[in-house]
């Protein structure tokens, strides 16, 4: 059968002669009733649209007569191929070297302040106390704003956030150096220990991108710099005082203090890279339409992307009722579509989203108008019934920033009793393992000794205990609870450790039981919530961490006041830290029944 060529009824009453449909993007279509199915066809490659690419399709006018569109074999366009991975080395390393940096300067600086207390209580003319409180507005203001760190992260991202942290931990320090009472070295302070609480999430939260099979090393690298700090910034500070007085002194670690900012600039986000072939095939690509014709048609054509077109009953000429009037945006003339009974375009869906709507869904049904609308982005999607879209409710902001679903998760509340009992048992043992020992009848030097010790084996564990989880010797969360009963063992037979010789045994296996419980149990956080929410957890995990500082100097100091001995203050640590190991061994048992849970349902 043949058209005549007279007039310009002959496009509309004869035949097909473009078909104008443009999508951003195809994923998958449903199965169609019809036994004409319309799928994205690819001409030449076989792998799929890469995520986030939008190039103009070519009118490509080569198809055989009577075929049919086909998917050609590959993965959807979602695949994780196109997502990014952590590296496991690399550039990674030097994200390493910045958490480990700014780790350096978050613990360092907390004992540096303890070597300025003397010099600060001397000068202001105040009492131990109220200086020593004010000392530790640092540390304390450092673990609360982690609960206002993970969400910034999220909000702006870990660099920026990062950089701001650093900045205002060396201006508060600087400033503070030239205060002239205690309200202002107060304020000063406070303000130097948001800065490093700012800085801290978002390096360890970028060790956790960057990083995934090498994780439990890379963390615990990161984690040995509080060690380094303690042991180097601390005689760095006495030096300081004693060449250039308190200010002199505090005014250069301050400035050195502003290094965390340099290393907020190592963090940067992951990006994927498609190799010099991927971006030469996603030139090539092609998500084409071809409608297969019927005895009247012999020409198909495939179309472009990117256009609009109105699809509507237009009455005219025989076959009106079976026609669609075609109004494109790109420059081509306006065509119309005439369909026998066996072409019907039932549905074309796009299931990739851009900013939370779907873009290019299309649904075309004889005797109904519809409109096609596809932009390289769709910031909003207008579907008629507006109304019915509500914004959230500031509170529901609030809920989500700061990401208090994760209390609706069991294992998140544990591993948060856990953070505050073992924050609990440390900082006690710190502040009295030296005069414990004195009490015991150990010389001064000696004490200080045993302190020593515990601090190298607590460097040594945090560097080298991850090799145990990366070669999967045990689990992260088996190697938690192993180390919190090591912790509590030297705590409980405190009042039998009466010798040097069995103070330095205990010191020690307390130092390496330590080491390996901090950082581990930030690994544990990363496994138990995943790597989306980890930012919240970890910013609520050094909250609950903080008000453990807090509460541990004041309640062993109380039981020593009550007792006259440290020995009922440190059976209380064993216990504390006793029942966080019990808790650890609840979340191993959840562990294997999720596990369990999870392999019988693979099996149906």
């Amino acid at each position: 059968m043949t058209s005549s060529p007279s007039g310009t009824s002959i496009g509309r009453a004869r035949g097909l002669k473009r078909c104008l449909i443009g999508f951003t993007k195809y994923s998958k279509l449903p199965p169609s009733d019809s036994s004409q199915d319309i799928v994205p066809y690819h001409e030449e490659d076989p792998e799929p649209i890469t995520n986030g690419h939008s190039k103009t399709q070519e009118v490509n006018q080569h198809a055989q007569n009577g075929s049919r569109v086909q998917r050609s074999p590959g993965k959807d366009s979602g695949s994780s191929s196109d997502k990014p991975r952590a590296p496991d080395g690399g550039y990674g390393w030097f994200i390493l070297l910045a958490a480990h940096c700014t780790l350096i300067f978050r613990e360092g600086i907390a004992k540096c302040l303890g070597v300025f207390l003397p010099t600060f209580r001397t000068y202001f003319g105040v009492s131990t106390s109220l200086i020593g409180w004010i000392s530790s507005l640092c540390v304390t203001f450092a673990d609360f704003t982690g609960l206002i760190s993970g969400p910034l992260c999220r909000r702006f991202g870990c660099r920026p956030i990062a950089m701001a942290g650093g900045f205002f931990g060396g201006t508060g320090l600087i400033l503070a150096a030239g205060t002239t009472d205690v309200s202002q070295l107060s304020i000063c302070l406070s303000i130097s220990g948001i800065g490093l609480g700012l800085a801290l999430t978002p390096s360890l939260t970028m060790v956790g991108h960057y990083f995934e099979k090498r994780y439990s090393l890379a963390n615990g690298l990161a984690y040995a710099g509080s060690g380094v700090g303690i042991l180097v910034l601390a005689p760095l500070a006495q030096i300081l005082i004693d060449t250039y007085g308190w200010r002199g002194g505090l005014f250069i670690i301050g400035a050195l203090c502003f290094h965390v900012s340099v290393c907020g600039t190592l963090l940067r986000p992951i990006k994927v890279r498609p190799s010099p072939e991927r971006r030469r095939k996603d030139k090539m690509e092609y998500k084409s339409v071809e409608v297969e014709s019927d005895d009247c048609i012999d020409e198909k054509e495939y179309v472009s992307k990117g256009i609009m077109c109105d699809l509507g009953p237009e009455d005219d000429d025989e076959g009106a009722e079976n026609t669609r009037p075609v109004s494109q945006s790109n420059g081509f003339k306006d065509n119309n579509i005439k369909s026998n009974e066996s072409f019907e375009l039932k549905h074309i869906e796009k299931t990739e989203t851009e900013n939370g709507y779907t873009n290019g869904s299309v649904y075309v049904d004889d005797g109904e108008d519809r409109t096609v609308t596809d932009v390289e982005k769709c910031d909003t999607l207008k579907t008629g019934d507006e109304d019915e879209a509500r914004a959230e409710t500031r509170a529901e902001r609030c809920y989500s920033l700061l990401g208090l679903s994760l209390f609706k998760d069991v294992y998140f509340i544990i591993l948060m009793v856990v953070q505050f009992c073992g924050r609990f048992v440390y900082m006690g043992w710190l502040i009295y393992l030296v005069p414990h020992a004195q009490e015991k009848g150990i010389a001064p030097l000696q004490a200080t000794f045993i302190a020593s010790v515990a601090g190298v084996s607590n460097i040594v564990a945090r560097a080298g205990h991850g090799l145990i989880v990366d070669y999967k010797i045990l689990t992260a969360a088996q190697l938690l609870t192993i180390s919190s009963f090591l912790s509590a063992a030297p705590m409980l037979l405190d009042p039998v450790l009466n010798s040097y010789g069995a103070l330095i045994t205990a010191s020690l296996t307390y130092g390496a039981a330590s080491g390996v419980f901090f950082p581990i149990a930030v690994v544990v956080i990363k496994q138990s919530i995943g790597m989306e929410r980890f930012p919240n957890a970890l910013g609520w995990s050094y909250g609950f961490a903080g008000i453990g500082r807090m509460s541990a100097g004041f309640l062993t100091g109380w039981l020593f006041d009550q007792f006259g001995s440290y020995d009922q203050s440190f059976i209380l640590l064993g216990i504390i830290q006793t029942f966080a190991s019990v808790l650890l061994i609840v979340l191993l048992c959840l562990n294997r029944r999720k596990a369990r849970k999870e392999k019988e349902e693979n099996k149906s």
